[in-house]
């Protein structure tokens, strides 16, 4: 719009063709054309800088946290001994997809936790068979709140963060106790109670206040506890209990 206004104001004087006029007011359109072409390429090199100065500082603190990791014992919080760094064939010997995967197993307290793919970097805290069904239960009624698109998984760690009132750096299933998981499944069971639900054709909703524990949405038929069979029991020797 500057560009054409701009152009309007030319005065017409006498002996000027109109084709001269024409011309003028395309380079003038042009001119400031590539006048704002130039200032947005420059918003543009400066948003590309911040964003390749998150990504450097991302780098740093994901190098500072692996220098931390390294040399870091991972300590079974049921008998307060450090665990061993095993394959997945100790944990699982009859998934062969997981035997190159590691985990950190208490033998004498049966507990483990597995670690992220590639690395030897725990993905929690070591649990028993208690916690571990306990965590299951957690992750069935709480995954599906992000994995259906309610809330991104960021936003749904936060939100269980506030309603568990403890540090966000702290909430995640893979660290927490029974206890903590059946306040998540409380608290998961009470939001998906009170999900709306579109009634009538004019498109207005009413909000749920029954408790009903089927709301959450299951995202397999089966749950993990079927679907994974409970590996072998492990002495202190490190040999399976028959």
């Amino acid at each position: 719009m500057e560009s054409f206004f701009l152009a309007q104001q030319l005065p017409s004087k006498p002996g000027i063709s109109s084709e001269t006029l024409e011309n003028r007011r395309t380079a003038i359109m042009a001119s400031v054309a590539k006048k704002k072409q130039r200032r947005w390429s420059q918003v543009a090199y400066q948003a590309d800088q911040l964003e390749r100065a998150e990504r450097k500082r991302a780098r740093a603190e994901r190098k500072e946290q692996r220098r931390q990791m390294k040399g870091q014992r991972v300590v079974c919080p049921h008998c307060g001994e450090p665990a061993q760094l095993v394959d997945g064939s100790v944990i699982y010997p009859f998934r062969p997809n997981l035997h190159g995967r590691s985990f950190y197993l208490c033998a004498p307290c049966h507990a483990w936790v597995g670690c992220h793919p590639g690395t030897t970097k725990p993905l929690g805290i070591p649990a028993d068979a208690e916690t571990r069904q306990a965590r299951i239960e957690a992750h069935d009624v709480f995954d599906p709140i992000w994995k259906t698109g309610r809330l991104t998984r960021v936003e749904a760690y936060a939100w269980l963060a506030d309603e568990l009132r403890i540090e966000r750096e702290q909430c995640h299933i893979s660290r927490f106790g029974t206890e903590l998981c059946r306040q998540t499944v409380r608290v998961c069971e009470r939001y998906w109670a009170q999900q709306t639900v579109k009634t009538g054709s004019n498109g207005r909703s009413a909000v749920l206040t029954r408790h009903v524990r089927s709301q959450a949405p299951r995202l397999n038929a089966l749950p993990r506890s079927a679907r994974l069979k409970e590996p072998a029991r492990h002495t202190p020797g490190g040999l399976a209990e028959s």
